[in-house]
């Protein structure tokens, strides 16, 4: 899973990563904006 954000980029291998999951965004401690996201397979 590799994963960026306002030019910074990181990612970790998970072997038991499952075909399918639900992946979210939480905010929390002030205001919190989220414009715009996309998920794609490598």
């Amino acid at each position: 899973m590799t994963v960026s954000v306002a030019g910074q980029t990181f990612g970790c291998h998970e072997e038991s990563l499952l075909d399918a999951f639900y992946a979210g965004i939480t905010g929390d401690e002030g205001l919190n904006r989220f414009y715009d996201s996309t998920i794609r397979r490598p």
